[in-house]
């Protein structure tokens, strides 16, 4: 079953308010003795046009970012030079496809740094005729690829949800807000309809209960009167959303006006600058939390200050807060770096894939909460970072420090 990531719609919507394979993929990939040291060529496969386009305008500017920050701070291979070449998917799996196929049989990119939400649809050539290309970056769109043992070439960041073991972490932060009776909703996407059946799992394995459950929604709806109502009526006094914000937010106001008082009121999209630059999501989202799986800005960690800076420099950014596309396009650069590093400046593909293959220490130099393993593909949902929005920007919801939980033993249904 095709797990359609919930985040692509949700940036989407914050936005709103404001060939046939052939060939191989081999190891001949440009690599070549350029001035001043090793040059290689790595593709960023994204929608930069399409329907989806206008949620991830941001991931060049991140991995832009991110490679010239790391040359001008004179990291270990920092004499590698590195040229980007786009692969444009226009936001649909077949084109996904395509641009898979040429940046590995046409631009022969040495590895792939991929944001798209429709990685699906390339999915099945990279882990097959393309395997020998390294792939970096954001499983957003929940191909079962991603989590998959036997494919030796996808490495998420952040890493994607282990479903298979579900952790209690969102049942553990709403018991600490003093929350008992949890309502989950979600749209109809699978992997949305999956978060909830987690958080189903954490809030049982946490002694809660869930009194209202809704993962039938339309993508996009906000005609939420009789889920208000019916949120009303179950008692819940925690709301947890993993639909795109403006739903969210119609959910959230229509509670609001029907006198309903939560502990919390949790949005798994919406967090980052797409947010803030429209003034009418800022008003619908007061008082709202957002779970990140990477470090806020917020935080003020030299992590988040070395990030912010770094946009500031590089891709313009006034506030040096990212937007998810800028945050996800500047981890899978990251990612490369350090498969990089690790396996040497002269490394070749096949090196780079043996590296990884043990690697289980990765967090993005402190964004990411917790260490990620690579041999353990399905290894995310441990822990997030939770915070609200009050007035014209994010606050930290706890103590900076993430929301982290502990396995459950239990798993959702299908995987």
């Amino acid at each position: 079953m095709r797990r359609h990531g919930i985040l692509a719609t949700g940036v989407l919507a914050v936005t709103a308010l404001a060939a046939t394979a052939c060939g191989s993929s081999g190891s001949s990939s440009p690599d070549s003795t350029a001035a001043g040291g090793r040059a290689l060529t790595v593709g960023v496969l994204n929608s930069d046009t399409g329907p989806y386009s206008a949620g991830y305008t941001g991931t060049h500017q991140g991995i832009d970012a991110r490679l010239k920050s790391y040359a001008a701070g004179g990291g270990k291979c920092a004499n590698v030079k590195i040229r980007t070449v786009a692969g444009d998917d226009q936001s649909s799996p077949q084109g996904a496809l395509q641009a898979a196929q040429k940046l590995v049989q046409q631009d022969k990119v040495f590895a792939i740094l991929n944001v798209t939400p429709a990685f699906f649809g390339a999915a099945p050539y990279l882990t097959t005729i393309g395997k020998n290309t390294p792939v970096f970056g954001g499983g957003v769109d929940g191909a079962k690829q991603w989590t998959q043992s036997s494919v030796k070439n996808l490495f998420p960041a952040p890493a994607v949800t282990d479903y298979h073991n579900v952790f209690d972490t969102f049942g553990r932060y709403l018991k600490s807000v003093g929350a008992t009776k949890i309502a989950g909703l979600s749209n109809v996407s699978p992997s949305a309809q999956d978060s909830i059946a987690g958080l189903a799992i954490a809030v049982k394995s946490s002694g809660l209960t869930m009194a209202y459950t809704n993962v039938n929604l339309a993508t996009g709806t906000t005609d939420v009167g009789a889920v208000v109502l019916a949120i009303k009526n179950s008692g819940a006094d925690a709301v947890m959303m993993a639909t795109i914000p403006t739903t969210a937010f119609a959910i959230q106001a229509g509670l609001k006006q029907a006198g309903v008082t939560l502990k919390s009121f949790i949005s798994l999209t919406g967090y980052g600058a797409d947010l803030l630059t429209s003034p009418a999501a800022v008003q619908a989202g007061q008082g709202m939390s957002f779970a990140t799986n990477y470090a806020p800005s917020e935080l003020n960690s030299p992590a988040t200050q070395a990030q912010s800076a770094a946009l500031k420099q590089y891709a313009g950014s006034t506030s040096g807060l990212p937007s998810f596309s800028q945050a996800y396009g500047w981890l899978a650069a990251d990612l490369f770096l350090y498969a990089l590093e690790n396996a040497g400046c002269d490394a070749s593909q096949a090196d780079i894939l043996k590296f990884m293959s043990k690697s289980d220490q990765y967090d993005a130099g402190g964004l990411l909460p917790d260490k990620q393993n690579f041999p353990k593909p399905a290894s995310g949902g441990k822990c997030y970072f939770v915070t609200t929005l009050k007035g014209n920007g994010f606050v930290l919801a706890s103590t900076g420090k993430p929301v982290c939980g502990e396995p459950t033993g239990e798993n959702v249904a299908g995987h």
